[in-house]
C-alpha cells in the first residue's frame, strides 16, 4: 500500500497515521524540488488562521479561574481528604449494587455519587457546546457534510475535553477542579463513577500537558487538530476534512519555531500526546458504555447522550 492510499484509509495507528502524513509531504515536495518540510501555505495564512482559532478560544474558554486558585483549591481539598483519612480510616466504596439498593430503599445519596456524577455531566454538556461552538471557528469546518461535522465532534470530544480540563487536574494532590462550578473534588470520592485506569491515564497526560508549558495559540490549534483528523470514521469529504488537518498542522509547525526553543522536540512530544489520547479515547468509550448502563441519571443530560 502506498503512503498515499494509507491516508485516504485510515486503517492504522494514530502514530503511524501521523508519519505517512509527513513522509507524503516530503515526498511530494522532493518532486517539486523542495529539501525540507516546510508548510505549504503562506505565513500570513497561518497567522491569520491561528489568530481565529485563538480568539474563539479566548471567547468560549479564557474566562476560567487563575491557575494560584486553582492550586490552592487542589491543597485544599487534599488536606480535607486526609483529615477523612485519619479520622475514618480508608473505608473504600461500597459496591454499586448495595449502593443502588440503598438509594432506591431510603432515597439518600450516601457517599454524593449522584451528585458527583451530575457535577461530570453538567460540566461536559458545557464543554460540549463550546466544543460545537469552537468547531464552527475552524475554516472550512462548515462546508463539509454535517454528518462528517458530527462524526468528528464525536470521535474527538474526549481528547477535545481534556485539553480544556488539564490545568485543572493535579497528579500532586489527586484532585480535580470542576471547570464549571469551581468544585474541588478528590478522585478517590469519585472511583465508583469514573474507572481507575481512566483517571490515572487522565493524570499522567495533564502533567505531561503542563510541562509542554502551551500558550493559548498553541491549544487552539490542537484543539483544531483534534476535530480534523480524518481516521476516526468513514467521512463523504475526507479530502477536503484532509486538507484543513495538513493546514493545522502548518500551523502547529510554525508555532513551534515562533514560540519554543526545540521546535523539533516539541513537535515529538506533542505527536506523543496525541497518540496516548487515542488511548484515552477507547477508555472512555468503555466508561461511558457502563455509565449509561449503571447509571439511569444519565438520561437527563441529552446533549451528552446525543455525543456519547
Amino acid at each position: 500500500m502506498t503512503v498515499q492510499m494509507a491516508i485516504k484509509t485510515g486503517r492504522y495507528t494514530h502514530e503511524k497515521r501521523m508519519q505517512d502524513i509527513v513522509e507524503f509531504k516530503m515526498l511530494k515536495d522532493k518532486e517539486n524540488g523542495v529539501t525540507s518540510l516546510e508548510p505549504d501555505i503562506q505565513e500570513e495564512q497561518m497567522v491569520q488562521l491561528i489568530g481565529v482559532l485563538t480568539t474563539s478560544e479566548k471567547e468560549l474558554f479564557g474566562h476560567g479561574q487563575d491557575l494560584e486558585d486553582i492550586e490552592k483549591l487542589h491543597k485544599d481539598c487534599f488536606e480535607k481528604h486526609q483529615l477523612k483519612m485519619e479520622i475514618f480510616g480508608s473505608l473504600g466504596p461500597i459496591s454499586q449494587e448495595d449502593y443502588h439498593e440503598f438509594f432506591r430503599t431510603t432515597g439518600i445519596d450516601i457517599d454524593g455519587r449522584q451528585r458527583h456524577l451530575s457535577m461530570l455531566a453538567h460540566s461536559m454538556e458545557d464543554g460540549i457546546r463550546k466544543m460545537v461552538s469552537f468547531s464552527k471557528s475552524i475554516p472550512g469546518f462548515m462546508s463539509i457534510p454535517l454528518e462528517d461535522q458530527v462524526c468528528l465532534m464525536k470521535a474527538g470530544h474526549c481528547e477535545f475535553g481534556i485539553l480544556r480540563v488539564y490545568k485543572h487536574l493535579s497528579v500532586e494532590y489527586g484532585v480535580f477542579v470542576d471547570v464549571v462550578g469551581g468544585e474541588a473534588v478528590h478522585l478517590d470520592d469519585v472511583a465508583a463513577i469514573i474507572h481507575h485506569e481512566f483517571l490515572d491515564l487522565a493524570l499522567k497526560l495533564s502533567l505531561v500537558l503542563k510541562n509542554l508549558t502551551l500558550n493559548v495559540d498553541d491549544v487552539a490549534v490542537l484543539k483544531g487538530i483534534i476535530l480534523t483528523f480524518a481516521d476516526r470514521c468513514d467521512l463523504q469529504d475526507r479530502e477536503k476534512v484532509e486538507e484543513m488537518h495538513w493546514k493545522l498542522v502548518c500551523c502547529l509547525m510554525y508555532l513551534a519555531k515562533e514560540n519554543h526553543s526545540n521546535d523539533k522536540l516539541f513537535i515529538a512530544k506533542v505527536c506523543q500526546i496525541l497518540c496516548s489520547f487515542r488511548e484515552l479515547s477507547l477508555m472512555h468509550n468503555e466508561y461511558v458504555t457502563m455509565l449509561k448502563l449503571e447509571w439511569p441519571r444519565i438520561q437527563q443530560y441529552p446533549l451528552l447522550l446525543e455525543m456519547l
